[in-house]
């Protein structure tokens, strides 16, 4: 299974980079038609964990040092080149 590690460096945050680079990424998991996405955050960062808490994820189980998370969500959204809308169900791999 693919993976792809999101950061984004402390001098950036809280200016909505890391929101804004999850919704690309549940665009592409959509357009890809991936049926599963999953999300592992390390045991320390509670301020993620609970972002994601406040978005309706909640947590699968704990694998070492991260807690794994899953949310089901639908979404829409646009694409600006072919201007379709599109919708899709996501639910993170246990």
């Amino acid at each position: 299974m693919p993976e792809l590690t999101i950061g984004v460096s402390l001098e950036f945050r809280r200016i909505g980079i890391g929101e804004r680079l999850m919704e690309e990424l549940y665009k592409a998991a959509s357009v890809m038609n991936l049926p599963l996405i999953s999300v592992g955050v390390h045991k320390d960062n509670l301020l993620v964990m609970n972002r994601y808490k406040k978005q309706e994820w909640v947590e699968d189980g704990r694998v070492k040092e991260y807690v794994i998370m899953s949310r089901k969500q639908i979404f829409h959204f646009k694409t600006p080149k072919y201007n379709l809308t599109f919708a899709a169900s996501l639910k993170c791999c246990k």
